[in-house]
């Protein structure tokens, strides 16, 4: 005997990272993080910076205030976005140096409630263009101390 469930998730990413778009200075919330913490009908959410641990906290909530961005969910049940621009300029976060897909984990803050946090990694620059200025770089300083420059 056989028990079949109808699969109605064709075209759902099952990643549940939070993403970082430079573009756009969204933060995206893919399908599954949406459906799996209950998130469906948030309409807002605020966003926190710690500047000295550089993560980003989320708290989602429906009530509405001038400190909200609004949740913005896809119309075909694709998840959701936040944009953000004001929040990543004045906490003076260029998204060039940290888009990408972040692993989240759920936090309490006295005062504040559960909220979601990304800790930022920056992306590191081009690895050969940062090695070739770095050899430039040596082989100036090795000129300038009067050492020989290596071909």
């Amino acid at each position: 005997m056989y028990n079949f469930q109808k699969f109605n998730s064709r075209n759902t990413k099952t990643d549940d990272r939070i993403s970082l778009g430079a573009k756009s200075y969204a933060i995206g919330l893919p399908t599954q993080f949406v459906n799996e913490n209950g998130l469906r009908e948030a309409k807002y959410a605020v966003l926190y910076f710690d500047s000295e641990k550089g993560a980003i906290g989320i708290q989602f909530t429906n009530d509405a205030g001038g400190d909200r961005f609004a949740v913005i969910h896809s119309k075909q049940g694709y998840g959701a976005s936040i944009v953000a621009r004001s929040f990543f300029r004045v906490n003076r976060l260029d998204l060039v140096d940290y888009k990408k897909k972040y692993n989240w984990k759920k936090y309490f803050q006295d005062g504040v409630g559960d909220l979601f946090v990304i800790e930022l990694e920056k992306l590191s620059a081009d690895p050969v263009a940062e090695s070739v200025a770095d050899a430039v770089a040596s082989d100036v300083k090795n000129n300038e101390a009067g050492g020989e420059t290596k071909p």
